[in-house]
């Protein structure tokens, strides 16, 4: 398991992970690494910085869904990210219910770090950003 670091610290921490995982990347643009190639081996928080990225530059989308449900049919009591990441995905009262769980295992894992002394205004964020997106489901339409 993976120490929460504080904000800065784990900003740093996932700038250094997509950097290893660049490196892996071939420079010949048509001989690409696929998604699970380039996690393969990592930690399951570390696979979740990919994720993201691999998201935001619109790559491999069905293989990173598939990678995180994966994820969380292992372990889903385990880093509420993931399930906000396939909730961004989706739409309707699915999304909502994934957010909701997401915020669950989120408010279990701030318990946790608690508990650890750890405090993590992290989680605090990836909370207040859950809720904020299930405000805005029911501002469109289909919830409406």
């Amino acid at each position: 398991k993976m120490e929460r670091l504080p904000r800065n610290q784990q900003a740093t921490r996932n700038k250094k992970i997509l950097k290893e995982v660049n490196k892996k990347k071939p420079k010949n643009k048509k001989s690409k690494l696929s998604f699970a190639q380039l996690v393969n081996g990592k930690s399951d928080e570390e696979m979740l910085v990919v994720a993201e990225q691999f998201l935001l530059e619109k790559k491999d989308i069905d293989e990173v869904a598939q990678a995180i449900q994966k994820s969380i049919l292992e372990k889903p009591e385990e880093n509420g990210a993931k399930y906000l990441i396939v909730a961004e995905t989706m739409q309707g009262p699915a999304a909502v219910e994934m957010f909701r769980k997401g915020i669950q295992v989120l408010e279990n894992d701030k318990v946790r770090a608690e508990e650890n002394k750890e405090g993590d205004v992290e989680i605090d964020c990836k909370i207040a950003s859950a809720l904020a997106s299930i405000a805005e489901l029911y501002m469109t339409p289909p919830l409406c």
